[in-house]
């Protein structure tokens, strides 16, 4: 057993993704030039908002004295479906699939679940409106609900049907704003869609007060930390290359004035050169295939 007699919280999977495209954005950052540059620094400052935003549920979820395990960054692939879960939290009634939110500037919610995003520089407000963390923790639900659906035996069915088990019961998304300085008005949304969406800071009370409220079968210690488990054994590594874009960009960006690399052809055979030739002189030999 992992627990001790304690029952602390248990971090059985820490490390992120996003530490690891930070560094790799960072070297990139060095040899980049003008507006590739530009770009991968705000990149860069976006990563590092997210992991303070993560950084931030960690330390709730650490000193919460509930006993739990905590999974960060969890991907997961089922059929045609993929999932990219920023934090599952086993509890002994409820497992709590967690969208963190590190957004700068202030959020509204429509009554239709809709999310804009209001920012203020030199006293001119802007509005966007952003993709929903809602809509994207309610597909890591239904990934999950259909990988348990799919994975339950003819017997097990039998009995889920006999017990009255259901999926959502035991499960519930929520999206975390982990930004202490957003101000998120949602008077116009729906109590559904206000009971989604929190502060980094009510995280605890929310889960205390869903395990409360729910009617869920409390598993016993080793139940909880086999569930887990089941977890990390879902979990996969991330194929998807999030910096090979500003990669591209930086090999085919002059290193010396920030100018194009354009394929030229010269008497030794195909080479790259600056796209500012003849103010930039600067070549590279075109790797051989």
């Amino acid at each position: 057993m992992i627990f001790g007699k304690e029952k602390e919280p248990v971090i059985l999977k820490e490390n992120s993704t996003a530490e690891e495209q930070l560094i790799a954005l960072m070297e990139l950052s060095v040899m980049a030039k003008g507006k590739v540059k530009e770009d991968i620094e705000q990149e860069i400052r976006n990563i590092k908002a997210g992991i303070a935003g993560e950084e931030n549920i960690i330390f709730e979820l650490k000193n919460s004295h509930i006993p739990m395990y905590i999974l960060r960054d969890i991907y997961i692939e089922y059929e045609d479906y993929k999932a990219q879960i920023d934090f599952i939290v086993v509890t002994k009634k409820l497992t709590f699939i967690i969208e963190c939110k590190n957004l700068y500037g202030n959020i509204e919610i429509d009554n239709k679940g809709g999310f804009t995003r209001i920012t203020e520089f030199d006293g001119k407000k802007k509005r966007e409106g952003i993709y929903s963390p809602i809509t994207q923790n309610e597909r890591h639900i239904a990934l999950l609900r259909k990988r348990n659906r799919d994975m339950m035996n003819p017997v097990s069915r039998v009995l889920a049907k006999l017990t009255g088990y259901n999926f959502d019961d035991y499960h519930k998304a929520v999206v975390v704003i982990a930004n202490p300085k957003t101000v998120v008005n949602d008077k116009f949304a729906t109590k559904d869609v206000k009971d989604k969406v929190i502060r980094a800071d009510q995280l605890i009370e929310y889960i205390n007060a869903a395990n409360a409220k729910s009617k869920a079968v409390v598993s016993n210690d080793r139940e909880m930390e086999d569930f887990a488990k089941m977890f990390i054994d879902m979990n996969k590594t991330n194929p998807t290359d999030y910096v090979k874009k500003y990669r591209d960009q930086v090999e085919a960006t002059c290193p010396e004035c920030g100018g194009e690399l354009v394929l030229r052809s010269g008497k030794f055979g195909e080479f790259y050169g600056c796209s500012n030739y003849p103010q930039c002189k600067y070549t590279r030999n075109k790797p051989k295939e």
